[in-house]
């Protein structure tokens, strides 16, 4: 593995520490056996499981691109991948993307973060495209408690990062740490959520 993806890695293990650390803190304060990490062989950072989901980050190299992969598993009757693209685009927007990351702005992200604008992390990352989302599905050891199913049904989405910034993150990986947790992660939970289709009583 090169020194960039090993710090990219290294970054996403403590998003994801992050990440899991919101849902013990205070206004969730749900238990941690509730809020499992989970570990997958093609993972480098852990998995986290909160509410029935579980969230994933993995980072590799194609072509001299960086690219970090963000995944959550659905579930069929809940989820719409046409819907999903379409939030994708309202909350990627520049305005409703600010408000989001800014309702996530940690303490430590404010001390070096010029004018407590978390919006200007989105540098770092090309456009976020829709069409690089997808869903694909992967064999289950067990069957799902959820579905009955023997399989998982996975949303994979992609983020690339900007030609020539890793220098620059690979000196400062608190910076890539935020910026993968508020932009890509933070921003495409949102989206997920506001995507799912609400179950008649």
């Amino acid at each position: 593995m090169d020194k960039k993806l090993t710090v990219i890695n290294d970054a996403l293990i403590e998003v994801m520490n992050r990440y899991r650390n919101f849902f013990l803190g205070p206004g969730v304060n749900l238990d941690p056996e509730n809020v499992p990490f989970r570990q997958r062989e093609d993972f480098y950072a852990p998995l986290v499981t909160a509410l029935g989901h579980t969230y994933g980050l993995r980072a590799y190299e194609n072509n001299s691109d960086y690219i970090i992969e963000v995944s959550v598993n659905v579930y069929g009757d809940e989820f719409n991948l046409a819907k999903y693209k379409t939030k994708l685009n309202e909350e990627f927007a520049e305005n409703n993307a600010r408000k989001v990351m800014k309702n996530f702005l940690g303490e430590k992200d404010e001390v070096w973060l010029k004018k407590n604008d978390p919006y200007l992390l989105a540098k770092y990352f090309q456009q976020i495209v829709a069409e690089d989302a997808e869903i694909i599905t992967k064999p289950k050891k067990a069957e799902s408690k959820v579905t009955g199913m023997m399989i998982d049904r996975i949303l994979l989405q992609k983020f690339r990062l900007q030609n020539g910034v890793l220098a620059e993150l690979v000196k400062n990986p608190h910076i890539l740490i935020a910026a993968v947790y508020l932009y890509c992660l933070r921003l495409f939970v949102s989206a997920y959520k506001k995507s799912l289709v609400r179950k008649k009583k």
